[in-house]
């Protein structure tokens, strides 16, 4: 049986009210996977935050933290394009 979501999703592909939807749960997914990796307590220095044009805003509180993210970037990215797709996110971006 199909979820409502890819029901919805193979009849609206494009439409930006999907690619909304899409981004929302890809950000969602993206920091249960960081908590995963890091920890529940992570959540106050590890945060993603938005999706756009196939990247993957993450917020960080210090450098320490930034560079563990991109040490497991490759890990990241193939969790979420396993879930979402390759064409989900490609490339994360740390922002301080």
């Amino acid at each position: 049986m199909k979820s409502l979501f890819s029901i919805i999703s193979d009849k609206n592909v494009g439409s930006p009210i999907m690619r909304g939807a899409l981004a929302a749960l890809t950000v969602e997914s993206a920091n249960e996977i960081l908590a995963n990796l890091f920890g529940k307590e992570s959540a106050e220095f590890v945060n993603a935050i938005y999706v756009k044009d196939g990247v993957l805003g993450v917020r960080v509180n210090s450098s320490s933290a930034a560079s563990e993210v991109k040490l497991n970037e490759s890990l990241i990215l193939s969790e979420i394009s396993s879930k979402y797709g390759e064409k989900a996110v490609n490339k994360i971006r740390i922002i301080l």
